[in-house]
């Protein structure tokens, strides 16, 4: 079997076409170029783009929401839950405590009763002299004399004492309110 024939190797300064550090296919004289000059910079990435965020921060955003909602709607209860509070202390700052007449321990007498009605405390509708003074009592106000809310109400003037006490209730009262929470849900 014949060997195959290969052409003889030639020389490079021998091929005039192609010539040592020279651009292929380029003709005539040699060209001596520096090979780190054809080189081109690294090609660096685009930017991180701060769009779309990544998932956490869609869930983080998402619990925000959520908790400044839940915020939104706790306190828009809480300020419908104590609407009677801030109502009665309003009234009660109308009340005159310095007067001591028996007319205005009738209004604060009335003004318990509604407040406590208000607040959810439905055995305080039927409830009247001294079981009505030991309901307020159990309740958490002070009361410094029963007879304050028991009969005084009903009478055409105050003692000298009833008048003297009657400013102390009224400032128990307006304490008992700010702080009174029903205990018992009626059935």
């Amino acid at each position: 079997m014949p060997q195959p024939v290969t052409p003889p190797l030639m020389p490079p300064a021998a091929n005039p076409g192609m010539m040592p550090n020279a651009m292929p296919g380029a003709t005539g004289a040699p060209q001596l170029q520096d090979p780190l000059t054809q080189l081109r910079d690294i090609h660096l990435p685009e930017a991180i783009s701060a769009w779309p965020p990544a998932p956490g921060w869609w869930v983080l955003a998402a619990l925000i929401i959520i908790c400044m909602t839940g915020a939104v709607l706790w306190w828009r209860h809480y300020r419908r839950k104590n609407a009677w509070r801030r109502e009665a202390i309003a009234q009660l700052d109308t009340i005159d405590a310095s007067a001591a007449t028996p007319a205005e321990l009738q209004a604060f007498n009335t003004l318990l009763r509604r407040s406590l009605i208000s607040a959810g405390d439905s055995g305080a509708a039927n409830l009247s002299g001294s079981r009505w003074v030991a309901h307020l009592q159990s309740a958490g106000l002070e009361v410094p004399h029963a007879s304050l809310l028991d009969d005084a109400p009903y009478r055409d003037a105050l003692t000298d004492e009833q008048s003297r006490l009657t400013p102390e209730l009224i400032a128990n009262g307006k304490h008992f309110l700010r702080r009174y929470k029903v205990t018992e849900k009626p059935a």
